[in-house]
């Protein structure tokens, strides 16, 4: 996966240089936040090992590097080259398959991930967050991305146009697709960020003196965020991409102090607050970051194992 990382990545550095040279790649609340009572389109697509949100979000950094105003039109990208030094989805896409040699139906790692693209672009038309068109006459499939909603109006889907401000959306920085964070990120690791990202927006006042939290209902109803896809905090912090404010409450581990006793009580329990650090959080080498954060998280694991075996011993 590494060297499909690296490929992809650089595809991705000349896409940027060769095009508008966005700094910020904006997303419109809809996808990631519930408006009049329909689900965000993220939860719609969240596939826990599944390549649906890493494409979606390929294709709005594709289409902002192609144009600063305006309708977006299909990407120039085809899903398959016709030359195999082109550029193409296929590069610059990262899927975990793997080899299946030894099953009854062989099929090599580039086969099962071209069959879980295919899955996946199936998937996004089917939420009306992409338009493929069909190969015809010797030509490549061709993409066009459309709004972030994925609603339908007056018999089609809504045209993506490319966002120009911040209200109404969020920036990821432009280094998020350059650095290779888009793909070393798990999708529900992707998800929490842009809430987090909407609650700093949303809460900017408060967001840097007493932190900003996702919790309750809320995180549910307002981000369809399950409690799985929530506990991506503990990684996004090991990854210093937010900051997770200390509570005397609480342990290290995330654990409240006194539990039982609160909840006999009915006293109710404290959220976490986080900080979501700044942009520049994203400038170095996503691999390396993400490699080191999760040697981390297993050595604390690790620690916290051992000190409850020692514990356990001692009765």
């Amino acid at each position: 996966m590494a060297q499909q990382v690296a490929v992809a990545t650089a595809e991705l550095q000349a896409i940027q240089q060769n095009g508008t040279r966005p700094s910020t790649v904006r997303i419109r609340d809809e996808f990631f936040y519930a408006k009049k009572g329909r689900r965000p389109s993220i939860s719609s697509i969240l596939a826990p090992r599944g390549v649906n949100s890493q494409i979606y979000l390929l294709l709005l950094f594709e289409a902002q590097c192609r144009k600063r105003t305006g309708i977006a039109g299909p990407s120039s990208i085809p899903l398959f080259p016709e030359d195999p030094e082109d550029v193409s989805w296929d590069k610059i896409v990262v899927s975990q398959a793997k080899d299946n040699s030894h099953g009854k139906s062989r099929t090599t790692a580039r086969q099962n991930k071209i069959r879980q693209m295919k899955s996946a672009f199936q998937r996004l038309h089917q939420e009306n967050l992409v338009r493929v068109s069909d190969a015809s006459a010797g030509k490549p499939s061709i993409v066009t991305p459309l709004h972030e909603a994925g609603v339908l109006a007056r018999g089609g889907a809504y045209e993506y146009t490319i966002s120009n401000g911040s209200k109404g959306s969020v920036g990821l920085p432009v280094s998020f697709f350059t650095k290779g964070w888009i793909y070393c990120l798990t999708p529900s690791e992707v998800h929490l960020y842009l809430a987090l990202l909407h609650l700093q927006r949303r809460n900017s006042s408060t967001h840097w003196e007493s932190g900003i939290f996702c919790a309750g209902n809320g995180r549910s109803q307002d981000y369809g965020i399950s409690r799985d896809v929530y506990e991506s905090h503990l990684m996004l912090s090991r990854f210093k991409l937010i900051t997770k404010i200390q509570n005397p409450i609480r342990h290290d581990d995330g654990k409240v102090r006194a539990y039982a006793a609160m909840q006999e009580r009915g006293i109710p329990l404290p959220a976490h607050r986080f900080r979501v650090n700044p942009p520049t959080a994203f400038m170095g080498e996503a691999a390396e970051r993400v490699a080191s954060g999760i040697r981390q998280e297993l050595r604390q694991r690790s620690r916290t194992e051992a000190l409850a075996n020692e514990i356990f011993e001692a009765r």
